[in-house]
């Protein structure tokens, strides 16, 4: 039995030492093995954040000017037919030029797909034009009437919505608050000298006065308020710097003023200075690019 008892232990210490052996070099084997490293984290874009930036473009409007009676002596002596007068036809003008200026705005990506923000701008602006009017007669004068308009400047406030196809591309529609400074300049000139008065109101449109040939004078200068609309695509270059391309048509309303006879000195009796109501429509279609620097974007880590 004691025998018995040694051979049993023998096995029992022969197997606990092969044991340890094989743990032994298993940890050996595995610490001779490469460690995976955790994965980098991939940078996601995002659209949110405030940003500013620069934009030039060009402009354009084709608008039809008129010229209504203003008053019974000019109602008579064109439409009205006395002494041969006839109706004074609208003016066609095609206004255009370049401009350029400044942005800066937020944007909040509210998910993958979508975005929404908040747009100002300012822009200087040569966007100008002028017309002349078919000749009519004023009575028994040959006359005609030219204008001039300019848009010297113009800002908005808009909205923005947008689509994201890609995470670097942005699609989107654009409307809001519109601004900008209008000026307007008319002249009537004769061929021969002209003095009349009728209902209270009359113009002397005469060499003795200096007002011959330049017989009508008028203009208006104001800050013109409206709304605009529009669409456009914006694109990440990098992670602060996107370029944008985009169209707007703006309108600021209509401009009225009046064409107003330069003088009545030679008149029987004081009169009221004889006029025109010159009007057009104020809109404007808007093309231009930009490029926008994004401050600091959030990045978000995808693994």
């Amino acid at each position: 039995m004691k025998t018995l008892r040694l051979g049993i232990l023998g096995l029992a210490a022969t197997m606990a030492g092969a044991a340890l052996v094989a743990v032994v070099a298993g940890s050996a084997q595995a610490a001779d093995m490469p460690v995976k490293a955790r994965p980098v984290p991939v940078p996601v874009y995002t659209w949110t954040g405030f940003y500013g930036g620069i934009n030039g473009g060009y402009g354009w409007s084709d608008r039809t000017i008129t010229f209504t009676p203003g008053d019974p002596f000019i109602q008579g002596s064109t439409c009205g037919g006395i002494q041969g007068g006839t109706c004074a036809l609208p003016a066609s003008s095609k206004l255009q030029g370049g401009f350029g200026g400044v942005q800066a705005g937020y944007n909040w990506q509210v998910n993958p797909f979508f975005l929404a923000g908040l747009e100002a701008d300012f822009q200087g602006s040569a966007i100008r034009g002028s017309a002349a009017n078919p000749p009519f007669n004023l009575a028994f004068s040959p006359a005609q009437i030219g204008t001039e308009d300019r848009l010297k400047w113009f800002g908005t406030v808009r909205g923005r919505l947008g689509f994201l196809p890609t995470d670097r591309l942005l699609i989107y529609g654009t409307g809001g608050f519109a601004f900008g400074r209008v000026e307007a300049n008319s002249l009537m000139t004769v061929a021969t000298g002209l003095i009349g008065a009728s209902g209270g109101f009359g113009a002397s449109c005469l060499i003795a006065d200096g007002t011959f040939p330049s017989c009508f004078s008028g203009s208006s200068a104001r800050t013109a308020t409206g709304w605009t609309a529009g669409a456009g695509f914006e694109f990440a270059l990098s992670q602060n710097i996107s370029l944008k391309a985009e169209y707007l048509y703006m309108s600021l309303g209509t401009d009225n003023h009046a064409l107003v006879a330069l003088s009545t000195m030679n008149l029987a009796r004081p009169v009221t200075p004889a006029s025109f109501i010159v009007s057009s429509k104020v809109d404007y279609s808007l093309a231009r690019v930009g490029l926008n620097y994004r401050f600091d974007p959030p990045v978000v880590a995808k693994y």
